[in-house]
This record gives structure tokens, sequence and C-alpha cells, in this order.
């Protein structure tokens, strides 16, 4: 699958780099079994990470639960949703963003937010604070590095 580039990151990528945030400040980047529940998880993409209820019978993914991607909540396009996406297909797109590090082996990250991702985080939260939703956060620092918005 391609990376998403970041101008096309909406809703679920913003919500999950806050996420990320906070377990990078309270928790030193490392994700417990018990953080680990709280990400969209497609099983057949990656099997390892898989936990209980998703996996299990009743609970398979759905293409419903796919990464919704900037401007989805306006147009109410489909195509703007990624079927198959999940949390940690957003994880690998902020690293090729370079917004975050894996500092932990395999199935036990340990996340650690780049300078970028440090600076994004902080426009987030700000954006956050001031009333704005993840899914219309547009980072300015995006669009001073035309690297970020290729693909």
């Amino acid at each position: 699958m391609r990376p998403v580039p970041i101008n096309k990151f909406g809703k679920d990528h913003w919500s999950l780099l806050a996420f990320i945030e906070t377990l990078c400040v309270d928790f030193k980047g490392t994700v417990s079994d018990k953080h680990r529940q709280n990400f969209r998880i497609n099983i057949r993409r990656h099997p390892g990470y898989g936990y209980f209820p998703f996996g299990t019978d009743g609970h398979q993914w759905k293409p419903s639960y796919g990464t919704r991607l900037k401007g989805f909540f306006d147009e109410k396009d489909p195509k703007l949703q990624l079927k198959v996406h999940d949390d940690w297909d957003c994880v690998e797109d902020f690293e090729n963003a370079g917004l975050l590090e894996n500092k932990g082996s395999g199935l036990n990250p340990v996340f650690k937010l780049t300078p970028l991702g440090q600076t994004i985080a902080a426009e987030l939260r700000r954006h956050k604070q001031d009333g704005g939703n993840f899914a219309d956060f547009d980072p300015t620092v995006s669009q001073r590095t035309p690297a970020l918005v290729a693909g």
C-alpha cells in the first residue's frame, strides 16, 4: 500500500497522532497491551497486533473502519476512505512523513516524535484548544514543506 502523504491526513491520522503524543509524554512512547486496544487493527493486514475484540467472531474488520482521509466528512465521498487501512498503516504514514520514529522492535513499538512531529503535534493541540476538530486540522508546516505532500 502506498503511503498517504501528510496533506491527505484526516481525522483518523490526526487523532492517532494526538494519542501517540500522549504515549510519548506519559508512557515514554511504550505501547502496552492496554494502549494497543485503542488502535483500529485490521487483523488481516497486521495479525501480530491483534487483540480482543478485533479478530474474534462478530468483530471482524469492516470497510467502514477504514482510515478516513482529509475531506471525508465534508464531501461524503467514499473514495476518501481507505477500506483496509488501519492505525498501524497510519503509523507507517507518520514514519514515512518524518513525524515519528519507532525505537522499539516489531510488535513492541516504542514511539518517539521527531522534531517535525513535535512541531505538528503542538500545532494540533493549539488547533483543538481553539475549538477545531481533528477532521479539519491542516498543519501549516506541511504547507511550507512540499516534500511532505508528494504522492
